[in-house]
């Protein structure tokens, strides 16, 4: 291994994954559209397939210095080309020289204030079109960035003829270089990652052009069949030597015990599962955990691994409490009939615990959940359920899931279901429903394993509608109604300013039902902060069956904090938000079944605000957090709550 080391850095480094893509691109400016076509991929060993290269590569950041700002690593930064560039950098010529014969200035650029996300190095510029002709960059030292030691990256462009008039020229990128080196700390181990692009054959017009595009996706892909002949002659620029190297050596690093170690370490941490051939055992956060009608709670989960199935997976629980004596258990089943578009079924049964209204950082039976939790009512219902799902989607971020699902839900501990003339328990509540939810979000792709992925996000506001209806009489279905919903969310960047993350929601239910089948107010029930929920409302406070409800969060990014010098090494963020819900109820659905003695129906609206710091010690969080229905002061009117979450 000493051997395939690599030293032209400012870090020993030995490579280990490599990929290669060839594609054909072409942009539209107005109105804008581009398209790339993957003609062959291939990535060292079997990491991943060679389409989750491709699709990786396109998600990743594509640097457009003519833009005022730069979206890179999910952080936005002042490019050196701003219309106002000056505000935020210091110019300095350095020469004056010609290259191609053409008279060219030497320019470096270095941030005017600390703290800020911004770049510092040298760009040329054409002094007879005033084209940028290259420029190498780096991150300038005083950026608020995590995990990220060192960031440069270069470009360089080209002048091209018009096809259509030879009097014309464009500067159009060659290549471009990017070079990154991720780690925790500065100290400890890292990894570099190097993407290297070079375009040729480049050709533009200024007629519209209508050939070569196709409709839907705009990442196609061509069968990779490509021999090794065939990629030395298409590659532009032979491969360096320590480059080659990385396809014989992936597998034997592989190999190692060592890499199987770190491999196996990771995926536990992240699914929670341990993998022993084509079994997986987990999952560690909800083996063992606590509440007040099970005492102690211990649980096992078994699920087949990748090496007995890329397409089904089975899986089984069982969960037994120390109070209850009771045992828990479920199973389910996924099979995935395609991936890209995914098409994909479920199949589930199971008889739990579960804690209806409550929506946290990790649901009801989690560790952290147990740990931090804040509401001391006893009010967790035993639910039966059995679900078949369906999602298919139809490409383009358009996407459709029907669902069917049938529950018996019975209360237990402080919770009572209580007939409201006779005050008698009742002692399950029986619903049987069918839901269709379309979403459509543009242009998102995902990135992940055989069966869990992860969205890489997109650049449009995320779109979901959803109907839901209960259907009487069918497997012993006690009501009939029908719920309504449409929801959106998004991220706006601000610039210097930040960014803000919104999300809105608005629904109704058609009908009547019992309380504990409408809009419980979700409530997070812990300590922890939740996207979903709110922070100082209590489990069944509210119930509501007409609502909208929205959240905003204004992430300044150490917009104060960056500039205080004795703060500034600390990397501190600021964070506010409001969150809120309006709605109304009617009493109808009390004829059904009687209101706990603490809950009430919301007629009117609840807010809570918040002020906080982010980025503790690069992944803790802190807000005070106040309902607005409480004056300040009062018993339970605000609240800490804490948050943890890694961002770049």
């Amino acid at each position: 291994m000493f051997s395939y080391l690599d030293s032209s850095e400012s870090r020993v480094a030995l490579p280990f994954i490599m990929a290669e893509i060839l594609a054909e691109e072409q942009w539209q400016n107005s109105p804008k559209r581009e398209q790339k076509n993957i003609v062959a991929s291939q990535l060292s060993s079997k990491f991943s397939n060679s389409k989750n290269a491709a699709e990786l590569d396109a998600a990743l950041p594509k640097l457009n210095v003519y833009e005022n700002q730069m979206l890179l690593l999910d952080r936005t930064f002042t490019s050196p080309m701003h219309d106002r560039a000056l505000a935020h950098y210091r110019f300095y010529i350095l020469d004056t020289l010609e290259i191609n014969d053409r008279p060219t200035f030497h320019l470096a650029f270095i941030p005017r204030r600390k703290g800020e996300s911004t770049f510092e190095g040298e760009l040329w510029i054409d002094s007879l079109t005033l084209g940028l002709q290259s420029i190498e960059a780096r991150l300038s030292n005083a950026s608020n960035v995590n995990f990220v030691r060192a960031m440069q990256w270069s470009q360089s462009f080209e002048q091209v003829e018009s096809l259509d008039n030879e009097q014309l020229q464009a500067w159009m990128m060659r290549e471009e270089n990017i070079l990154m080196d991720f780690s925790l700390t500065d100290r400890t181990i890292g990894a570099y990652l190097r993407r290297n692009t070079q375009f040729t054959n480049l050709k533009w017009q200024t007629k519209k052009w209508n050939g070569g595009w196709t409709g839907g996706r705009d990442l196609q892909f061509q069968p990779d069949t490509l021999t090794n002949s065939q990629w030395v002659a298409s590659r532009d620029t032979p491969l360096l030597q320590r480059e080659a190297d990385i396809y014989a050596m992936t597998d034997s690093i592989m190999a190692m015990p060592q890499w199987r170690f770190v491999k196996g370490l990771g995926y536990c941490l992240s699914t929670g599962y341990v993998t022993k051939g084509p079994l997986e055992v987990g999952a560690w956060w909800s083996a063992f955990t606590q509440n007040p009608t099970e005492g102690n709670r211990f649980r096992l989960d078994l699920r087949t691994s990748n090496a007995w199935s890329t397409r089904f997976m089975p899986k089984v629980f069982a969960a037994y409490g120390t109070d209850d004596l009771r045992w828990k258990a479920g199973f389910s089943a996924r099979y995935i009939q395609k991936k890209t578009p995914r098409t994909e079924f479920l199949f589930e049964i199971k008889r739990d615990l579960e804690q209806l209204g409550m929506i946290g950082l990790l649901s009801q039976g989690q560790a952290f959940t147990s740990a931090f939790r804040t509401d001391s009512v006893n009010s967790l219902s035993e639910v039966q359920r059995a679900e078949i799902s369906v999602l298919h989607e139809f490409g383009s971020g358009f996407s459709g899931f029907f669902e069917w699902r049938h529950r018996q839900i019975g209360a237990l501990g402080d919770l009572e279901f209580l007939e409201p003339v006779t005050a008698e328990p009742v002692d399950q509540l029986v619903t049987s429903e069918a839901s269709v939810v379309l979403r459509f979000a543009k242009k998102e792709r995902f990135v992940g394993g055989e069966f869990e992925r992860v969205s890489l996000g997109t650049e449009w506001p995320i779109l979901t509608a959803k109907m839901t209806v209960g259907i009487p009489k069918m497997l012993g279905s006690q009501y009939r109604y029908a719920r309504w919903t449409i929801e959106g969310e998004d991220e706006m960047r601000l610039g210097w300013w930040g960014r803000l993350e919104w999300y809105a929601q608005a629904g109704f239910y058609q009908g009547s039902a019992p309380f504990a089948l409408m809009e419980v107010v979700p409530a997070s029930g812990t300590i922890l902060l939740s996207d979903e929920a709110f922070s100082m409302i209590n489990l069944y406070e509210r119930v509501t069956d007409r609502w909208a409800t929205g959240l905003l969060e204004w992430h300044a990014e150490g917009l104060l904090l960056n500039h205080l010098p004795g703060v500034r090494k600390l990397k501190l963020r600021e964070v506010a938000g409001v969150r809120s819900i309006a709605g109304a109820w009617h009493e109808k659905h009390e004829a059904l079944l009687e209101l706990p003695d603490n809950t009430s129906g919301l007629n009117g609206s609840y807010t809570e605000c918040s002020l906080g710091i982010e980025n503790i010690l690069g992944v803790f969080r802190v807000d005070a957090v106040w309902r607005t229905d409480r004056a300040i002061g009062e018993r339970e009117s605000w609240g800490i709550r804490f948050g943890f979450g890694a961002e770049i």
